[in-house]
Order: structure tokens, then C-alpha cells, then sequence
């Protein structure tokens, strides 16, 4: 398993107090996903975010991000626990 942020807003102190927290009880990705009005729009159309925004827009490239990070880390043997 491991933490992910969401609905982080950008430069906010209490992210990286999550983050802190976080940490000590398991992984956390370093990838935060943003409180981004792209997430609520696409959702109102059934989408997710990459269906719905540009490529470019910050919540795609967020959530690309974070996919990329978990692909990569799935593949570790270790990285990864059943609780």
C-alpha cells in the first residue's frame, strides 16, 4: 500500500503536515494531486479527468505522474504490502 494526497491545495503547510504524518505510518507517493476544477467537471460528464481535460492541463499531468510512480513501483517486489 501507500498514501497518496488529494485535493491538495498548492503551497498550503497542512500538505506537508500530511505528508510528515503520513510517512510515518507507511509509503507515501511524492506525487500530490492538486484540488483542481478539472476533477469536478470531468466527473459531472462521467469522466475521468484524462478523458475530459487537455493533455497539458495540471490535473492530467498529476494524475499521469502519479500512474507512472505506482507502475513503477508495483513492479518492485518489496515496495508493495498486503495488510
Amino acid at each position: 500500500f501507500s498514501f497518496v494526497v488529494n485535493r491538495a491545495t498548492p503551497r498550503a503547510p497542512e500538505v506537508e503536515q500530511a505528508l510528515s504524518t503520513l510517512a510515518t505510518a507507511g509509503p507515501v507517493t511524492p506525487i500530490t494531486l492538486g484540488d483542481r476544477r478539472a476533477f469536478a467537471r470531468a466527473l459531472v460528464d462521467g469522466h475521468a479527468v484524462t478523458e475530459f481535460a487537455p493533455r497539458s492541463s495540471k490535473a492530467v499531468v498529476e494524475v499521469q505522474a502519479y500512474w507512472d510512480w505506482l507502475k513503477a513501483h508495483m513492479k518492485e517486489k518489496d515496495a508493495w504490502q498486503v495488510v
